[in-house]
């Protein structure tokens, strides 16, 4: 990738990721697991597209079938960092099979993938080749 298409990337990632909020979500995770808060916490089926659903994914992660993934109980995504994000980015991300939760304190997405530059993610590369 050159340097311009970099820079471009960058300046996408600074407009539509607004900040993080993996202490928050995981907070709002545990506090609902371990008490009856509804209200305001954050539920494991709250996240859209937690689990592998399709063939052609399961294959990616080295799996023969989708089922034998499921079967395995591997078909948990799993997410390394929350981030809030644009509502457009979140239907973006939510279309590219990503965790995602429309929650009470704004659009989270899950990023399952962590030590580099969110500007790097394949995903995020995607989106935005698609402007």
């Amino acid at each position: 990738m050159n340097s311009e298409q970099q820079r471009k990337l960058d300046a996408f990632v600074n407009r539509e990721v607004i900040m993080l909020a993996s202490h928050l979500v995981e907070d709002l995770l545990q506090a609902t697991m371990s008490t009856d808060m509804t209200y305001g916490g954050i539920e494991l089926d709250d996240i859209e597209n937690l689990y592998i659903t399709d063939e052609e994914t399961a294959k990616d992660y080295g799996w023969g079938s989708l089922e034998a993934m499921q079967d395995a109980g591997e078909d948990q995504q799993e997410v390394f960092e929350w981030w809030f994000v644009s509502s457009w980015l979140y239907k973006q991300l939510k279309t590219e099979g990503k965790p995602v939760v429309d929650s009470a304190y704004g659009y989270i997405w899950g990023r399952t993938c962590t030590g580099q530059a969110i500007s790097l993610d394949s995903v995020i590369e995607r989106i935005y080749n698609r402007l």
